[in-house]
């Protein structure tokens, strides 16, 4: 029988493993020590996690379901479970999780910003709002509830309610290049152009700086510098 600090110990290894990119042998970690102690939630979660990376998915959405058959009211292995299924494609079935999880954890943003996105893809804007609302006015709101609402305004052509959350998103989360480059996208659109044009050019520095400190550049950060120097007639 092991007792909280070996299992905690275990836990950790793996984190380490999967940090230092060992991935493959934190899941053998992970598994071996399943077979010992089957109810340890957390490593089902992070074990889950990392098939979900290696593209196990059956696998991993059954260690959710497993969690969440001891425990239904799990937090991580509910919202896994949900994002999961969203990336998967199963929108019916990632609401009705994410739904769930707000009847044990009442006005959850996690939950609400995955009741959003989903309402967002499914063209349900005015639904995806309202969610969008409730993180944002709870006392510790989520900075992606700003950047998607953002989105929504500007996808419904309110440019200047639009410039208004993504402020507030790169206020919130100044890294995100995402939400830097739709504010300037944002503030063209309403005339600020000479804004528009410093902050697209925040966005090549940001990157410039990434790539000078020898971090290889994302698909997402390729589209986005291509974005920025398109903006920006270049």
């Amino acid at each position: 029988m092991q007792n909280s600090s070996e299992i905690n110990d275990v836990f950790f290894k793996g984190l380490w493993l999967i940090g230092h990119g060992r991935s493959n042998e934190a899941i053998d970690l992970y598994r071996r020590h399943l077979r010992e102690f089957p109810s340890d939630e957390s490593a089902h979660c992070q074990l889950g996690l990392e098939l979900l990376k290696r593209g196990d998915q059956t696998e991993a959405l059954a260690l959710f379901h497993a969690v969440i058959g001891i425990n239904p009211s799990s937090f991580q292995a509910n919202l896994l479970l949900g994002r999961a299924l969203h990336k998967m494609g199963k929108l019916e079935e990632a609401i009705a999780v994410f739904n769930g999880m707000l009847k044990f954890h009442a006005n959850n943003s996690n939950a609400l910003m995955g009741l959003a996105r989903i309402c967002r893809e499914q063209g349900r804007l005015d639904e995806a709002e309202s969610l969008l609302k409730k993180i944002i006015l709870a006392p510790r709101s989520m900075p992606p509830a700003f950047l998607l609402l953002g989105e929504i305004y500007a996808q419904q052509g309110r440019h200047s309610d639009a410039v208004a959350l993504l402020r507030e998103a790169v206020h919130h989360n100044p890294k995100s290049s995402v939400a830097w480059l739709n504010l300037g996208n944002q503030l063209a659109q309403v005339g600020q152009f000479d804004e528009a044009r410093a902050v697209w050019e925040h966005v090549l520095k940001h990157h410039a700086a990434k790539s000078s400190r020898g971090v290889a550049p994302s698909e997402e950060d390729k589209r986005i510098v291509e974005a920025a120097q398109s903006a920006l007639g270049r």
